[in-house]
């Protein structure tokens, strides 16, 4: 069952990324803004936030089950990646946010394993 105290932007999943995103020598690998604004073309249902680190998407379903479904998929295939998800249940609605992961300056840039998932969630 989806526990909200389990996606919390401190702790939770975003506090235990068990991995850096996508490294090349040590470094992050970020996508470069042409790519993601591609991406984003072609799913207007997502859309760009945290300075343009982090991808959100809201989705109204039919019922409270439907939801609660949905968004225990979405948990799971997060938890699959290894990469965090913020997600938000509220009645029929879900609203799901992904990012790399953090580091101790702040969040680490999208990568192409965050828009597979979200490729992933629909």
């Amino acid at each position: 069952m989806y526990n909200p105290q389990t996606f919390g932007s401190t702790g939770g999943l975003l506090g235990r990324l068990r991995r850096p995103p996508h490294l090349d020598g040590g470094l992050v690998v970020d996508l470069k803004p042409e790519r993601v604004q591609e991406w984003l073309a072609a799913r207007p249902d997502w859309r760009l936030i945290l300075r343009g680190k982090g991808l959100t998407r809201a989705k109204e379903l039919s019922t409270v089950t439907a939801a609660t479904v949905y968004a225990s998929l979405i948990a799971h295939l997060a938890a699959v990646a290894e990469l965090p998800a913020k997600v938000v249940l509220c009645g029929c609605r879900v609203e799901v946010t992904l990012v790399s992961g953090r580091h101790h300056d702040g969040l680490y840039p999208l990568t192409e394993d965050v828009l597979d998932l979200a490729g992933q969630i629909g």
